[in-house]
């Protein structure tokens, strides 16, 4: 499903699947939920409305059944076959590369963090995972901890050597 940009102060995209009925909705604050056998007409109206927010308050969140959904399956999930080709040439283009291990899906999850809003800058400026939005712990990305403390991850780096920017387009989440 590709998710569509919504205005919204509460919702920031949605997605919908008309054979499965199925209602794919991110949160600005953060978490992604799938609403079951919602009727595609719903899901234009919400589009269209004025105000997507109340008119999915309204029509949809008491209405239909939910579950949350794990953001790390769904963006790997996601990704097309030809996605993860060009991504397999990226990363062999840093490294030795022939297939997509668990080690580039981090990445990769990592990238759409990124290109999602959920790394910030610091009061230090360095950048740092929001991890109530990561379905992810920080140790998960195999990077330094900067700050015992604080647990904070030396992202700047990372940004740099897997050319995060890179990734974000070929995986086509530039559109964000």
């Amino acid at each position: 499903m590709k998710r569509e940009k919504v205005k919204s102060s509460n919702i920031a995209s949605a997605a919908y699947d008309a054979g499965k009925k199925h209602l794919d909705i991110e949160f600005v604050k953060g978490g992604l939920y799938r609403y079951f056998d919602v009727p595609e007409d719903k899901f234009r109206k919400m589009m269209k409305a004025e105000s997507a927010g109340k008119f999915f308050a309204a029509e949809i969140k008491n209405v239909y059944n939910s579950k949350r959904i794990n953001t790390f399956d769904y963006v790997i999930d996601s990704l097309t076959d030809d996605q993860k080709k060009r991504l397999i040439e990226h990363f062999n283009s840093i490294y030795k590369c022939s297939v997509l291990s668990d080690h580039e899906y981090r990445i990769i999850y990592l990238t759409w963090l990124w290109a999602n809003g959920f790394v910030y800058k610091d009061e230090n400026a360095l950048s740092m995972i929001d991890e109530k939005n990561s379905d992810l712990p920080l140790n998960a990305f195999e990077i330094t901890i900067e700050d015992e403390d604080k647990g904070g991850v030396n992202l700047d780096l990372m940004y740099t050597f897997y050319s995060i920017e890179k990734i974000v387009q070929l995986a086509n989440w530039n559109d964000k």
